[in-house]
């Protein structure tokens, strides 16, 4: 379960990112989050990985308060939250396998692991073929498929999803969607934010939508809120 109580977030040039946010998603969960640039959706990101503290209130993670881990815990946490970032930093000097063994890399995993993990997540989004490419040979689609490979690489218990679908033509951003789908089936939380009105009310889940850094609406039935 992720549970966030009453948070508040302010940054050290007194801007205030999050105003007294309260929700709870439960395993299995599958959520948008939706908010014009600033509503405070990163600032919410980066509260989960434990990047920052709240400024008030308490974020609980497994039934852990994150702020109170320590930093060794703070790295296993991060271990069970796969990230798509929007940008996808998948880095362009290196081959789809290397950026996938840097993950393993920094996350300590035996190396006897590496290639049986490669095979399975590469494997999933039929992208074996490509092991050998390096990111600027991908379409924006092949390159979401291996920044989500990434992701589930550490078998996470969350995915949070940057954006996925914000540089893809409609059918593309379906198909990564209909992953997102697949793997949130399998029991993994899956946390998606996105400007995109025509997946949020096609695809429809749970909707919690942020304005200003105010939750300002927490709609379970699915559907694009306006604001």
């Amino acid at each position: 379960m992720l549970k966030f109580d009453k948070v508040n977030f302010t940054y050290p040039d007194k801007t205030t990112a999050l105003k007294n946010v309260s929700f709870e998603i439960e395993p299995g969960e599958f959520v948008y989050l939706i908010g014009h640039t600033g509503a405070g959706k990163t600032t919410l990101l980066r509260l989960i990985l434990a990047d920052l503290k709240p400024t008030k209130g308490r974020i609980f993670f497994e039934d852990k308060d994150i702020a109170q881990l320590k930093e060794w815990e703070r790295q296993l946490l991060r271990q069970k939250i796969g990230v798509v970032f929007q940008g996808l930093n998948l880095l362009p000097e290196l081959t789809i396998k290397e950026n996938l063994f840097l993950r393993l890399e920094l996350a300590g995993v035996d190396k006897k692991e590496y290639d049986s993990r490669i095979k399975k997540v590469l494997n999933r989004f039929n992208m074996s073929d490509k092991t050998n490419y390096f990111p600027s040979q991908l379409s924006g689609g092949e390159k979401q498929r291996i920044a989500m490979a990434r992701a589930l690489i550490l078998d996470p218990l969350l995915i949070f999803a940057d954006e996925p679908t914000g540089n893809l033509d409609p059918a593309s951003s379906l198909d990564i969607i209909d992953e997102l789908e697949k793997i949130n089936k399998e029991g993994i939380m899956v946390i998606v934010s996105t400007h995109d009105k025509e997946i949020v009310n096609q695809k429809k889940h749970r909707v919690l939508t942020l304005n200003k850094g105010q939750l300002i609406s927490d709609k379970r039935k699915g559907g694009y809120v306006s604001h």
